[in-house]
């Protein structure tokens, strides 16, 4: 029983793909419904009523979502079998190289499909909620121009643009509240900075609503090209806004998330970092009874004193049990208890919650205190701070374990941390040390590495380097990561098409205004330039609010924790996105606008 359910996780990875997939779907069934403006007005004029006339609509897109749905069931299997490939292949570090089988579940798809077709009505009936509340002659006569003849929200002082203005200070003020009473190596720096992030997010597309609706309501000369590009995308307030607010999400997660990969050759030597300055870590196959620190120990294992002078060994006892940490995807009921001297590791390691001084204090209930590494709490161990987990001691008596302390991004994962003096009650004939923690400087590691490794040979000595053990912790994450990356980059091309989509229906509704413009003297050459420049707007607003909302976001990784620094891969990531909206407003303007626009002007 794995305690990571693949397929709400990739659900949950997918997540942005099917908001995407539905915005995209509600914006191509709008515009599919303007275009029939002029029949639902005749079938209103009629005396149909709006209600039967919406239903009719919707019913007509209801038959091609059950269309749609079905093909792709279809091709889900083999997205499906993908993936497993994928699992077993280049994303192997999620998994520690387990492989799977293939094994479509016929309800599962059945239920996909379903799932599908209602969010596809869901997306439809939204998209289409203003769209027949127009009277019968306007529909006639203003056919597929009615929504761009007039803005659907009026900006006064006490109207809706005012409370968004408001709405958004609000928010933005949050944000630097959050950001200045939080230090950015706390505990929670991470999770207040994303809050912050987010806030900061929400304003940023509360004030574009703002600036667009302020511009809808303009009158009078328009004494630049940007003051008509401004005017033109207000004309459609909702779309436009609709269009940042895809972009700018999309960025949000998607790079925000991807400052998250771990570089592992930034992999700090620190105390406060993952390996708590540490440089190796190993264990024994048979009990080390010996300080390996004091001399008695060095003579009876003979120990070079002067290669050891510089370096600490911090031994810890074992107690076999099951692997927590994210190499192992079997459950974890019972987690390897390890002893520790909590006086041998204060100061070492970065905590979410308590310290090693946690394991000294008593409990009312009588529990050990224990320390935990946070992703064994979270995804092994499903469990959070205050919990406890039930053992039996030498006797076969039970006695509780409580989850009292949390590090945070160590190599502690997959394992318990008690006191020793607690750890020798409950099991009193192990005695010996299994595990060690060895602290050298650099240049000395492997050769105290070797020697170790040599001189208690006969006890099964296997030394690692500590920064190997982190980085193969931290590449289960940066797998997860990249396919997350991956699959948020799909939700993010399809917010890209859909940018496409809305420049080139823009594009089309204002074919006649490109006409007279023509008519007057401008190039063809000219007018892409100047529908161009308006769509780019439009994507960099969104791609700018969601980039800087993500930079706060990540602040914590980027300028506080000791060695948390991420890669620099996601600013290639963002590279891309820029390059990729860039793309579909050319080719949404070229395609539009490949041709002269007079001919529009023949039924004028």
């Amino acid at each position: 029983e794995s305690p990571i359910d693949f397929g709400q996780l990739f659900l949950g990875f997918s997540f942005f793909v099917i908001m995407a997939a539905m915005a995209l779907t509600g914006m191509l069934f709008a515009f599919a419904m303007e275009q029939r403006n002029r029949q639902a007005g005749l079938l209103l004029a009629v005396g149909i009523s709006r209600k039967k006339v919406r239903w009719l609509f919707l019913l007509e897109g209801l038959f091609l979502s059950v269309v749609g749905a079905g093909i792709g069931a279809w091709l889900a299997t083999f997205y499906g079998e993908t993936i497993l490939r994928l699992l077993a292949g280049e994303w192997s570090g999620a998994v520690s190289g387990v492989t799977f089988d293939f094994a479509a579940n016929p309800a599962s798809v059945a239920g996909g499909a379903c799932g599908c077709i209602l969010m596809a009505f869901l997306a439809m009936w939204w998209s289409t909620r203003r769209q027949l509340l127009a009277e019968p002659r306007e529909l006639l006569a203003l056919g597929e121009n009615l929504a761009s003849t007039a803005p659907f929200v009026e900006f006064s002082k006490g109207g809706a643009g005012k409370a968004t203005t408001g709405i958004a200070c609000v928010l933005f003020l949050v944000a630097v509240a959050m950001v200045f009473t939080t230090d950015l190596e706390g505990s929670t720096a991470s999770m207040v900075f994303f809050g912050a992030g987010w806030c900061l997010l929400a304003s940023g597309l509360l004030f574009f609503r703002s600036t667009l609706t302020k511009a809808a309501c303009e009158s009078g000369a328009m004494p630049d090209a940007a003051t008509l590009s401004r005017r033109n995308l207000a004309r459609r307030t909702g779309r436009s806004l609709a269009t940042a607010g895809a972009m700018a999400a999309g960025a949000f997660l998607v790079v925000g998330t991807g400052a998250f990969r771990k570089d592992p050759t930034l992999i700090s030597d620190k105390r406060h970092s993952g390996t708590g300055g540490f440089a190796l870590t190993g264990e024994t196959a048979l009990p080390v009874y010996d300080d390996l620190n004091g001399e008695a120990g060095q003579e009876l294992f003979d120990l070079n004193a002067s290669l050891l002078a510089g370096a600490t060994i911090a031994p810890f006892r074992i107690r076999e049990g099951d692997d927590a940490s994210c190499l192992n995807l079997n459950k974890a009921l019972r987690p390897r208890l390890h002893g520790v001297k909590p006086s041998e590791l204060a100061g070492r390691f970065s905590f979410v919650e308590g310290g090693w001084s946690t394991l000294e204090q008593t409990t009312e209930d009588g529990a050990i205190p224990a320390v935990v590494d946070q992703n064994t709490l979270m995804w092994a161990l499903k469990k959070s701070v205050g919990d406890a987990i039930e053992y039996h001691d030498g006797e076969g008596k039970r006695f509780q374990v409580k989850l009292a302390a949390v590090t945070k991004g160590s190599m502690l994962q997959g394992a318990l941390y008690v006191n020793e003096k607690h750890f020798e009650k409950k099991y009193p004939k192990q005695g010996g040390y299994r595990g060690f923690l060895v602290e050298a400087s650099p240049e000395n590691i492997k050769a105290v590495s070797s020697h170790l490794t040599d001189r208690l040979a006969n006890y099964g000595m296997e030394l690692r380097p500590a920064a190997e053990r982190l980085a193969e912790l931290q590449e289960v994450e940066n797998t997860y990561i990249a396919i997350f990356q991956a699959l948020g980059g799909l939700g993010l091309l399809l917010g890209t098409a859909g940018l496409a989509v809305v420049v080139a229906r823009n594009l089309l509704e204002r074919s006649k205004e490109y006409g007279i413009l023509e008519a007057l003297g401008y190039s063809l050459h000219a007018l892409r330039k100047l529908a161009s420049a308006e769509h780019r707007g439009l994507a960099l607003w969104g791609l700018g609010i969601g980039t800087v909302s993500a930079i706060l976001g990540i602040a914590p990784m980027l300028f506080g924790e000791v060695g948390q620094k991420p890669g620099v891969g996601f600013l290639w990531l963002l590279v891309g996105l820029v390059a990729l909206c860039l793309f579909w407003t050319w080719f949404a303007v070229a395609l539009s606008l490949r041709t002269s626009q007079l001919n529009a002007l023949r039924d004028e």
